[in-house]
């Protein structure tokens, strides 16, 4: 248990430093705004078209959504190793 908390808390400060990265910004912003620019530009006969860059879209934010929850499982788990460990013992008053 402990180990697979410490591979979560690993694999979220990894997530929290790729969030925080300039360049990953960057380039997300970029992969963004060229989607957006392409939706504007195709002809609006074009579905076809229409779909894939939605579906890409939809991918480049689920990429994102994985990433912030690796992140969010890295705090919990963080959370959970530095809690002292109780097991066993009970308060008796």
């Amino acid at each position: 248990m402990r180990q697979q908390l410490e591979k979560e808390r690993i694999d979220g400060e990894a997530a929290r430093q790729l969030l925080g990265n300039s360049q990953f910004k960057l380039a997300w912003e970029a992969a963004e705004n060229s989607i957006l620019e392409q939706m504007e530009e195709v002809s609006m006969r074009d579905t076809e078209m229409h779909t894939r860059l939605i579906m890409a879209r939809q991918i480049l934010h689920n990429v994102r959504h994985h990433i912030e929850t690796v992140l969010q499982t890295g705090e919990m788990a963080e959370f959970q190793l530095n809690q002292p460990r109780t097991v066993g013992k009970r308060s008796t008053k």
